[in-house]
């Protein structure tokens, strides 16, 4: 270990300490503030360890009182360790966290966070000692881009944006990469969202712990497990041992919780929720497990039909290819947007027993993950696998892809050694001893895990590589076979019948009972309609639940059934399907459907058949024939300036008025020209004139490119702020320049302005979609600044935005009208300012920020705040402030014992005194004339700095 490595971690301790006593004495009260900035004295004392980014956590001791349900904050005494690894369900909120990155520079998160434990076995794996690597849950009070990197001098952000990570302890691991290969593996395997992993080297209170990986909090949220939340569920299967409120039964699989939506009411006993808002929930999952558990498999109506097939392979490979001893005990994630979609499977998680670590001993190279692990949900996994040869094929076409022509291999080994490398110094540190300035970790664990006893780390990382050769080679072979011992390459497709399908002889009730099946379909399956079956014998009837009789007779012959809507809703969630179980040897002659009689098609209203073009005839929902206007309509999802779709049939369809921003989306046959024209209207992802009018927010739930885009605002001042859905380019510069922020300094005059970066259109990664910017009108002359684009990609709205960050200053844009109050608690210790009248002011109460535009937030007040900032643009001074009296012609007078102002135009007028304080202000109409008694002395009205006698 080098000498300056160890030099600079106590070097760290000591000046933490010296912190620490320092603070204890006449310190400033931070209890309240969100906004406090460490001393520079303090920010020299979080040196970078290694060449990972350093993250130091100051967690604060709180003391809690039950009589009187108060907390109180001692500023400058730390919390022990022992107390802050010793109840992982106790969150520490009075946490202050330093990142000290990649490049050397301070990133400082100028608000306090909560810090608690997290996970299971390693949490659990005794008592807190000095040596001991825990993981923990960060949670800070607003959302924050924890992951962001720098490009081109600027934040930039690749990742969530969200309150919630993880600081993974990888205790287990003796590699600490696994839980990274899981991303590179669910990267390459194409899922929607990989947890992202950034190591770093971690200091609590003085402390090194060693090396950790921040990763996002798995969890529903932009950039994460993006489903609609008001319909939509998360879910985790799981053992017994690791159940969390709420949690439901479900068959075949033991338990499931429940990570979004929470529960209204949770049970007493803190074990399973008592909320029937789980109840369908329950019932549907309850449906698709029995499916796949029992079968058959080859039936029209089987477990895939309610599951994302594609996405449900690739979990099992990754699982398959990483040999993850966990995963038939918990962190099995699946996904959907409400009961009637599709079930998707992600994200992967915990994978720090995966790759051959041996755990009880049980060496995973010649076996499939299920095989280290006796839990339900293992032994679902390999039923379905030694049963659905459609499944099989899934699989095993989904390895085709990922395996090419057998690089697969060489690619892990590839990623191995580069996430290896990246953290060689740190991981060193890691295990060195606690007296030469490590973390004191040992490479072998804790008996039940590694049990390879490694000598060293690089033979760690040698065993690791081992096992990708050899289990590879293993399931490239059992894969193989599996597919040809079943017959996949000559599968039948499965299509669904009509009518009464005579399935044969079953033993699943009694070995003498009949099995049908009844495909119908929403035309003859309505309310009302009688349904009519005929058997020779007793008979049972079974919807969405085959273990619960939906119908059922008990002597032979003829009976007929109402459809009810609930009849009609437990059908439409089966397909349109139900069974018949026909006992005593008996047979089912006819199952007939008679709709009610129809009345000029007015029945329950119509549905809508496709056409192979795309569009769609309306079918009566009684007598099923089609509609006689003769019209082509077609499906159009459409968003009304907000997050929420609604689908609608229709001949065609515009914008509205009163909502200019909406916009369409439309699905036809891709070979068959649209007859779809307007604007707004994307047709297979593309829209041949999409308009944005200024005032009106904007929202979309897909991508998709526009032949041409525009958007135009009326201005009279020469600076503005904007954010757009795409890219700006070159030829938007004729209207305006545009500009990013470079960095905050003083002007000329030694007052605070914004130093800005000219923005090159088609090259500048900072000119992204979403991304708040500058602009200049290029000339008085413009009254209207106009951005364009030509064959441009138009982001969705779910997508990140990226905020410019420098230092504490954040450009902050929006796509919608956002009003807050800058003296609410969460801009407590912040500064804000708004740009009117070509200058930039501080804002003092409530605030309005119209859509496509952006504020600017100072996170620091500790650097003092400016009325009003000034602008440097590529080097070169811009007197805003002389700009502003020359160009609005605003008169200031200054008068014995006072001022006057007469403004052009409508204007926000404040005085403030020497000091800073604001003494008076007024709305002023344009011609209008404000007058203020002042006593003698230097004051600034608008900026401008006056002096009364």
């Amino acid at each position: 270990m080098k000498k300056t490595t160890r030099l600079y971690i106590m070097l760290a301790v000591a000046l933490a300490c010296s912190v620490h006593a320092h603070a204890g004495s006449g310190a400033p009260d931070r209890s309240k503030a969100f906004g406090y900035a460490f001393t520079q004295e303090e920010l020299d004392s979080f040196p970078q360890i290694t060449n990972i980014p350093t993250v130091y956590l100051q967690v604060y001791k709180t003391t809690y009182d039950a009589s009187t349900d108060a907390t109180t904050f001692t500023d400058g005494t730390l919390e022990s360790l022992g107390t802050i690894f010793g109840n992982k369900n106790e969150w520490y909120y009075k946490t202050k966290i330093v990142v000290r990155d990649d490049n050397g520079t301070i990133k400082e998160r100028n608000e306090w966070l909560g810090v608690r434990g997290r996970g299971n076995a390693t949490w659990n794996m005794g008592n807190y000692s000095d040596t001991q690597k825990k993981p923990l849950r960060l949670k800070f009070p607003a959302k924050t881009d924890l992951l962001a990197t720098m490009e081109n001098g600027s934040q930039v952000n690749h990742f969530a944006n969200a309150k919630s990570w993880t600081l993974l302890a990888n205790y287990y691991d003796a590699t600490m990469i696994h839980n990274a290969m899981a991303y590179e593996v669910g990267k390459k395997l194409g899922l929607a969202f990989c947890p992202a992993y950034k190591f770093v080297d971690l200091v609590v209170n003085g402390q090194y712990k060693g090396t950790y990986q921040i990763s996002d909090h798995v969890q529903v949220g932009t950039g994460r497990v993006e489903i609609d939340e008001t319909t939509g569920y998360f879910v985790e299967v799981c053992s017994s041992n690791f159940k969390e409120d709420p949690w439901i039964n479900v068959a075949n699989m033991e338990i499931v919780n429940v990570k979004s939506p929470e529960p209204d009411i949770v049970g007493n006993d803190n074990s399973a929720t008592t909320d029937p808002k789980y109840d369908d929930l329950k019932a549907h999952l309850d449906k698709v497990s029995n499916l796949a558990w029992n079968g058959p498999y080859n039936a029209p109506i089987n477990w895939r039909t309610y599951v994302d097939v594609e996405t449900a392979a690739k979990v099992f490979i990754a699982q398959e290819l990483l040999g993850n001893y966990d995963a038939g005990q918990g962190n099995n994630y699946a996904y959907m947007n409400d009961l009637e979609s599709k079930i998707f499977f992600g994200p992967l998680w915990d994978f720090d027993l995966a790759l051959n670590n041996k755990v009880n001993g049980k060496d995973m190279s010649s076996n499939h993950f299920w095989g280290g692990s006796g839990a339900a949900f293992a032994i679902f996994c390999s039923d379905l696998y030694l049963n659905d040869p459609y499944f099989v094929k899934a699989i095993y076409e989904e390895w085709q892809k990922i395996n090419g022509n057998g690089e697969l291999a060489a690619y892990l080994k590839g990623k191995a050694d580069e996430i290896a490398q990246s953290i060689a110094a740190s991981a060193a540190l890691n295990y060195t001893g606690t007296a030469s300035g490590g973390a004191g970790q040992s490479l072998n664990k804790d008996g039940w895990v590694d049990s390879n006893s490694y000598a060293s780390l690089a033979a760690a990382y040698s065993s690791l590589n081992s096992f990708i050769d050899s289990h590879v080679s293993f399931l490239n072979s059992e894969f193989a076979a599996q597919y040809e011992s079943m017959g996949c390459a000559s599968l039948p497709e499965i299509a669904i019948p009509e009518g009464l399908v005579d399935l044969g002889n079953t033993t699943l009730w009694s070995s003498t009972a009949h099995h049908y099946a009844f495909y119908g379909n929403k035309n003859n399956m309505v309310k009302n309609a009688q349904l009519t079956i005929v058997a020779t014998q007793r008979f049972n009837a079974f919807g969405s639940d085959p273990y619960t009789s939906w119908k059922s007779n008990n002597n032979p012959g003829t009976v007929t059934y109402t459809l009810t809507e609930e009849d009609v809703a437990m059908l439409k969630s089966n397909g349109y399907m139900f069974d018949i179980y026909v006992w005593e040897g008996g047979e089912c002659s006819s199952v007939t459907l008679t709709v009610p009689a129809c009345a000029v098609h007015d029945y329950a209203g119509c549905s809508y058949g496709k056409q192979a073009d795309g569009s769609y005839r309306r079918i009566c929902n009684v007598c099923s024939q089609e509609e006689t206007d003769g019209e082509a309509y077609y499906l159009f999802t459409v968003y009304a300036e907000s997050n929420t779709a609604n689908e609608m049939y229709a001949t065609s369809w515009a914008p509205d008025s009163d909502r200019p921003n909406s916009i369409a989306f439309v699905t036809v046959d891709a070979s068959i020209a649209s007859a779809i024209v307007g604007h707004n209207i994307v047709v297979n992802g593309v829209c041949a004139d999409f308009r944005l009018t200024d005032g009106h927010p904007y929202c979309s739930g897909s991508k998709f490119t526009a032949t041409t885009a525009t958007y135009s605002r009326n201005v009279a001042n020469d600076w503005g702020t904007i954010i757009l859905p795409y890219k700006y380019q070159q030829s938007t510069t004729e209207t305006a320049s545009f500009y990013h922020l470079k960095s905050v300094d003083n002007d000329a005059n030694g007052q605070k302005c914004f130093v800005l970066e000219s923005i090159d259109p088609d090259t500048d990664g900072n000119a992204s979609a979403y991304t708040p910017v500058f602009f200049k009108r290029a000339n008085e002359q413009v009254s209207t600044v106009t951005v364009t684009g030509e064959n441009i990609t138009v982001k969705k709205s779910s997508a990140d935005k990226t905020n410019s960050t420098v230092d504490t200053w954040t450009l902050v844009g929006t796509m919608e009208p956002l009003s807050f109050n800058v003296n609410d608690e969460a801009y407590h210790g912040k500064a804000v300012y708004y740009v009117a009248n070509n200058t930039f002011w501080h804002a003092t109460g409530s605030m309005t920020v119209n859509p496509f535009r952006a504020y600017v937030e100072n996170a620091s007040s500790t650097e003092g705040t400016a009325n009003a900032i000034s602008i440097k643009v590529d080097g070169e001074d811009v007197d805003v402030i002389g700009q502003l009296n020359a160009r609005t012609a605003m008169a200031l007078c200054t008068e014995k014992g006072g001022i006057r102002v007469t403004v052009p135009q409508d204007m926000l007028v404040e005085v403030y005194n020497a000091g800073g304080a604001l003494i008076s202000r007024a709305s002023v109409r344009a011609g209008e004339t404000f007058s203020a008694q002042l006593p003698a002395g230097v004051y600034t009205v608008n900026g401008v700095k006056v002096l009364v006698k």
